[in-house]
């Protein structure tokens, strides 16, 4: 569960529990809260990798300690997120240019 925390902390997820106070009952409480239930959860500032996150999280929550993760499961999911971000950037960089955002003011 750490690896799915750490991904989201990546992508600079806000973490529900980041209001709570020093409490690590509260704290624990939260999180197994949100485990169950991500969609309603998480604030997810990117919708568009929403779907990836969860089916991370939803595989990561199927292993045992003592099973072997399929690392090409999770590695495809990050890359889908990976795309999915790049070409969110590009969009955004060619709407710029299309606006002149990216050119520089002459005087």
């Amino acid at each position: 569960m750490s690896f799915f925390f750490v991904i989201m902390e990546l992508l600079n997820e806000q973490f529900p529990w980041r209001k709570s106070k020093d409490d690590r009952e509260d704290i624990k409480k939260v999180k197994e809260r949100c485990v169950l239930a991500p969609q309603i959860c998480f604030h997810f500032y990117n919708k568009l990798i929403k779907n990836e996150l969860i089916a991370i999280l939803n595989y990561i929550q199927t292993l045992k300690y003592e099973d072997t993760p399929d690392y090409n499961i999770i590695r495809k999911e990050l890359c889908k997120i990976g795309d999915k971000i790049k070409n969110q950037n590009n969009n955004k960089n060619e709407l710029n240019n299309d606006i002149g955002v990216n050119k520089s003011i002459k005087s």
